[in-house]
């Protein structure tokens, strides 16, 4: 009988390390499909990645592409502004030139009229020759025409 009993004991002991065994198997496998699962996540969240990051450097480099465009138009718009100044310049400069004949002609006026009131004066004080009067006195300033013509 005591075979017996040395029998049962390492009967029941080899089925306990069996259970654990499968056990672990199952936890094993569980763990690889696990890993699977996490490596093809990973997987996808790195292409993922890196399509942003492609599209991000698309819209960077279509930005910079504009900037550039821009910055060629805005140099466009720099030599007509450049133009429309020199324009305005040429402009500005024909009015001062307009401006300043116009102030000599109005002197010129002014000194033609003196000189006609200054030989009408002359003429009617009874001056032979009143051009020859005016012609002595044309080297004096208007002032002292105007005095001439009183005195003639």
């Amino acid at each position: 009988m005591e075979e017996q009993v040395i029998q049962e004991t390492p009967v029941a002991s080899p089925e306990q390390p069996v259970a654990e065994q499968s056990d672990l198997s199952a936890q094993l496998e569980a763990l690889k499909a696990q890993n699977f699962k996490l490596i093809g996540e990973n997987r996808k969240s790195r292409e993922g990645k890196e399509e942003l990051q492609r599209k991000l450097d698309e819209v960077l480099s279509a930005q910079k592409e504009a900037k550039t465009e821009k910055m060629a138009e805005s140099g466009e718009f720099k030599s007509l502004w450049e133009e429309a100044n020199k324009t305005a310049q040429e402009k500005d400069q024909q009015i001062v030139d307009l401006q300043r004949q116009l102030e000599e002609l109005r002197t010129s006026n002014e000194t033609a009229a003196m000189k006609t009131s200054a030989l009408s004066a002359i003429s009617q004080s009874g001056a032979i020759n009143a051009e020859q009067n005016a012609a002595a006195c044309s080297g004096q300033s208007e002032k002292k025409l105007r005095m001439a013509a009183s005195r003639c």
